[in-house]
């Protein structure tokens, strides 16, 4: 699946490739809202949900790990080790 074909599917179905393809990178917890940054294949997701209902507020997919928010790029460090072996040895 590339970003294109993701950025295409419905929310239901985006939800549903998450679940199903996504590798959890990093997570970000804030007063009002739950961040979570997956990657799946060659691009990243965020699900954005809000902490007072745990409904999903956004969906956001990222070309780069970069392109993400400062706090993820600590965390994609932080978070796991073997998946940053892998992805240091990609160009970012």
């Amino acid at each position: 699946m590339t970003a294109q074909q993701f950025s295409s599917l419905s929310d239901l179905e985006q939800v549903s490739a998450i679940l199903e393809f996504g590798h959890l990178m990093g997570r970000n917890v804030e007063d009002d809202q739950r961040v979570f940054l997956y990657r799946i294949e060659s691009f990243y997701v965020s699900a954005t949900y809000s902490a007072l209902n745990d409904q999903l507020t956004e969906i956001t997919c990222f070309l780069d790990a970069d392109q993400a928010t400062p706090h993820f790029r600590k965390q994609l460090i932080s978070i796991n080790p073997a998946e940053r072996e892998i992805s240091d040895r990609q160009e970012w």
